[in-house]
């Protein structure tokens, strides 16, 4: 790695654009999210792949799979379940008494604001 490169490396580490530590945060985990998906898209492509060439399934098969009426309504209760999982935090309110005043790094709260 040259000098011109660990430099910028260097400027990349220290550098926030986001004012807001939230912002930053839901950023890391939404290109965190995003290389989930990528590593899943590649496993599902190689397994493809793989099985074409064993002769095991072939693009008809795939398309037909696609097309089942089980398999359809596997994925539109999958998709209802891991939207209701993913948007639970947002829906339904904590279950917990709030507890940000009792972290050593949250400065942004203070304990009188804190409901009890």
């Amino acid at each position: 790695m040259t000098q011109e490169h660990e430099a910028l490396i260097s400027a990349l580490e220290t550098q926030d654009a986001f004012k807001d530590a939230t912002t930053s945060r839901l950023l890391g985990t939404i290109v965190a999210l995003g290389g989930e998906v990528f590593v899943l898209k590649a496993q599902v492509e190689r397994l493809t792949r793989a099985l074409q060439a064993a002769g095991v399934v072939d693009a008809a098969a795939l398309a037909r799979a696609g097309e089942d009426k089980a398999m359809s309504a596997w994925i539109a209760s999958e998709e209802r379940q891991f939207g209701e999982a993913l948007l639970r935090p947002f829906l339904q309110p904590d279950q917990v008494k709030n507890v940000a005043a009792m972290m050593r790094d949250n400065t942004s709260v203070d304990s009188a604001q804190v409901k009890k």
